[in-house]
């Protein structure tokens, strides 16, 4: 007697648990690394732009493997800059359409014109 009524107890434990679902929900965004700061710089002589490098931010996902983010670049390192304010922002954006930002400035200060009175 005993023995029927765990058989019954055991198999409908199974019955219940093979019907549960679990359904995980990805929330939270990626985490960027490495921002950089606002840079400046100054354009020399007769130049008209300038080549201004950083190094990229980075980020991690505790869902999506790094190499299955979606980024997106404004401007990329190495890429000639006039004179003025320049605002680089990259966006990075997991599998589940979580989203991080990271912004900085580039500005390119102009050569500096002195007026000449005769």
């Amino acid at each position: 007697m005993i023995n029927i009524i765990t058989r019954v107890f055991v198999t409908t434990i199974v019955q219940i648990l093979s019907s549960l679902y679990v359904v995980v929900e990805d929330i939270t965004p990626p985490v960027i690394t490495n921002c950089p700061a606002d840079i400046i710089r100054q354009v020399h002589g007769e130049q008209q732009s300038i080549k201004v490098s950083w190094t990229e931010p980075t980020d991690t996902d505790d869902m999506t493997p790094t190499n299955q983010i979606t980024t997106v670049a404004t401007h990329q390192p190495n890429q000639l800059f006039t004179a003025g304010n320049n605002i680089i922002t990259y966006v990075f954006r997991d599998k589940a359409g979580n989203e991080a930002r990271c912004s900085f400035n580039v500005h390119i200060q102009g050569k500096e014109f002195r007026e000449v009175y005769y």
